[in-house]
């Protein structure tokens, strides 16, 4: 990983913890009455990306599957839980396919801070849509694991390990302006120039030649 990136990360992490000591456990806790909708975005830009690196990455993953969310979703510490349906495995438990299993999202809400702080360059999934994901599976004791609905998944690597199987191009986020979550609902990751969406664009295209249409 590159110097950069490894910064930014800790850079990332660090504020996120920060947050989350400030507001003392409200990631367990309900909403106060603002609707998500009017949540400030935490934005980390530019994008930066190593693609070697993630390419490299990627071959360490359990499960590589086209999924479709639920739209079933449970707060977590820094992160959110997402059930999703299995639709098709490229690598991997081939019986999971129409399994459900439970995806954790690193992206998430702090609701004490009014704020949706996104790890990842992609946004949650969306409700109703397909995803290609990228996971590792969480080892639990069987006490533990029996007394969840679905086995336990976290994406790896993070940047760029669940993304849409369809893009939809939008405008470009503007960081100088105050973002809400109601203005990037519908945005399949997050960019700040046209550039940077080519790029990402690129990359995401290298990672399903490779690990998906070449095994398909």
């Amino acid at each position: 990983m590159s110097k950069k990136i490894m910064i930014t990360n800790v850079i990332l992490i660090l504020l996120s913890l920060i947050l989350a000591f400030m507001t003392k456990g409200s990631f367990y806790s309900a909403d106060d009455g603002t609707p998500i909708s009017e949540y400030s975005v935490f934005l980390s830009y530019p994008i930066s990306i190593d693609k070697d690196f993630i390419l490299d990455e990627l071959k360490k993953v359990d499960l590589i599957a086209k999924v479709r969310f639920t739209g079933e979703r449970n707060p977590s510490y820094i992160s959110v839980k997402s059930i999703v349906i299995i639709e098709d495995v490229y690598k991997g438990d081939t019986n999971l396919v129409g399994e459900y299993i439970t995806i954790i999202e690193q992206n998430y809400f702090n609701h004490d801070s009014k704020m949706y702080i996104p790890f990842s360059f992609f946004n949650l999934m969306r409700e109703n849509e397909q995803y290609f994901v990228f996971l590792i599976k969480k080892d639990y004791m069987v006490a533990y694991q029996n007394k969840l609905q679905f086995y336990e998944f976290f994406p790896y690597p993070y940047e760029f390990s669940v993304f849409p199987v369809n893009n939809v191009r939008r405008e470009y986020i503007n960081p100088l302006n105050d973002i809400l979550y109601k203005d990037i609902y519908e945005y399949d990751f997050l960019f700040f120039s046209d550039e940077e969406y080519d790029e990402v664009l690129n990359v995401q295209r290298e990672i399903i030649r490779r690990f998906i249409d070449d095994i398909s």
